[in-house]
Order: C-alpha cells, then structure tokens, then sequence
C-alpha cells in the first residue's frame, strides 16, 4: 500500500499521517511506515487473568506498558530539531 503522492508534499515530510495501534504488521509494510503504539499483549493477558483469579472484588485500574513506536509517517514539529 502506498499513501497518495501530490507533488507538493509528501506524508511524513510536511504532514503527520496519525498513527497506528497494536504495531501490526502491516505498519512496516505501508508507506511511509505508519507510527504505532506497541502494547506488552501477553504480559496484559497474564494481568488480566491475574485479576480474574484475585479473591478481591470490585473493579480496579492497571496500567500497561507501551511503546511509542516512531517512524516515517511522523514529522517532527517545525522549529524542533
């Protein structure tokens, strides 16, 4: 997959195209590569069945780690080096 080309800007030169979630495979495979967030699935998955199997009740927050995962469909800020 390509993103649009116009012959006065390209995606991630001088426009961010967004961003992805989950870094899917196919993030690498577009262009330009789409910038994700990576999550930990199977340490989430361990938590959550953790959480499950806990005797305690109620609802409770658990915070996951991430990964910002930077590529070409990001433009840095202009001014920012």
């Amino acid at each position: 997959m390509r993103w649009p080309r116009c012959a006065s800007w390209a995606a991630g030169a001088r426009a961010g195209v967004g961003g992805g979630f989950d870094d899917l495979p196919v993030a690498t495979d577009l262009t330009p590569g789409l910038t994700t967030v990576r999550l930990a699935l199977s340490d989430i998955g361990a938590q959550a069945m953790r959480l499950l199997l806990d005797d305690e009740p109620g609802g409770r927050t658990v915070p996951a780690a991430a990964q910002l995962v930077v590529r070409e469909s990001t433009a840095r800020a202009a001014g920012v080096h």
